[in-house]
């Protein structure tokens, strides 16, 4: 089997150099890398460079800002049987990419996983029981939906294998074959029906993999580990931030949560999360959690599915 590595990216050169030097000392070479980059002037690193890090044949595609779409880009333009994204400020450990095209040449009804994240992340303490109670995102779930139609990504762990319903995209490998007709939403995950102008999304992965499910089996592959490390790099302002992360919640779980019961728990994860958006503004001393929280809840949301989400 072969494989493309897609890497997004926007204004994050030494971010890209690091992943770069990773993917060159895989034990298992790529067939072909495509970095899909938005940055404002192009991302400024040579091909001979990029030569000195990897042996793979990089391919380079300077496009407009906006997450999802150059998702999209880089699925539509990768050659490989399978297709790998890589956050740009992932670091996968050297033999990443041999267990991901072993996983894939075992088990014919894979169509998506994802590797382990050695990074700890998740909510701890009062905050995670917070978040527990009122069906929040908690950071330490098992990549289900909970009954308020909240998705809850994991911690990572070995422990969580079955039963997956969405993987992030840090790091995600599909089975190209798999998804065709499928695409990242452009619209709905992203900062447009807000009126906000910029190239970020949240749950756009979450949903992509979610229709992409319907097709196959996703798993996490314990054996596949990586480090992923944030960048501080090109962040928005809180309430921006804060603002799609929640109106990306508020369209997933319109989706999901179905039934008297199910929306009546939605309605209590929604006031849970302005709740929650109250304490981290009076802890930071940043009303920009709020601001963003009501923004989000005052946009129209559509009942309709994007039609890049039709299955």
């Amino acid at each position: 089997m072969t494989q493309s590595v897609v890497i997004v990216t926007m204004n994050r050169v030494e971010e890209v150099l690091s992943l770069l030097r990773a993917l060159g000392a895989q034990t298992r070479q790529a067939d072909e890398i495509l970095i899909v980059d938005a940055s404002s002037d192009g991302l400024r690193v040579s091909e001979d460079r990029i030569r000195h890090v990897t042996k793979a044949v990089s391919r380079r595609f300077h496009v407009a800002p906006g997450l999802a779409a150059q998702r999209n880009k880089g699925l539509s333009e990768a050659r490989g049987d399978i297709v790998t994204f890589f956050d740009d400020d992932a670091i996968p450990e050297a033999d990443y990419c041999h267990h991901v095209d072993a996983a894939f040449e075992r088990e014919q009804d894979l169509v998506g996983l994802s590797g382990i994240n050695v990074v700890p992340e998740g909510a701890t303490g009062l905050e995670y029981l917070f978040r527990r109670g009122f069906m929040l995102q908690s950071g330490r779930g098992p990549y289900r939906y909970r009954c308020s139609g909240f998705p809850d990504p994991g911690a990572d762990g070995p422990s969580q294998t079955g039963g997956i319903s969405f993987l992030p995209s840090t790091a995600l490998s599909v089975r190209r074959s798999a998804c065709e007709g499928l695409s990242f939403d452009e619209y709905w995950c992203s900062g447009k029906p807000l009126g906000i102008d910029t190239g970020r999304c949240f749950g756009e992965d979450i949903w992509f993999t979610t229709l992409l499910a319907k097709r196959g089996r996703l798993k996490l592959l314990p054996a596949a580990k990586f480090m992923h490390h944030p960048s501080a790099r090109n962040r928005e302002a809180t309430a921006v931030t804060q603002a799609l992360y929640v109106y990306s919640l508020r369209c997933i779980s319109n989706r999901v949560a179905a039934g008297k019961i199910r929306r009546l728990c939605r309605l209590w994860a929604l006031c849970g999360q302005g709740l929650l958006n109250l304490f981290q503004a009076l802890g930071y001393r940043d009303v920009g959690y709020l601001q963003g929280y009501f923004l989000a809840m005052r946009a129209s949301l559509e009942r309709r599915e994007p039609s890049a989400a039709h299955d």
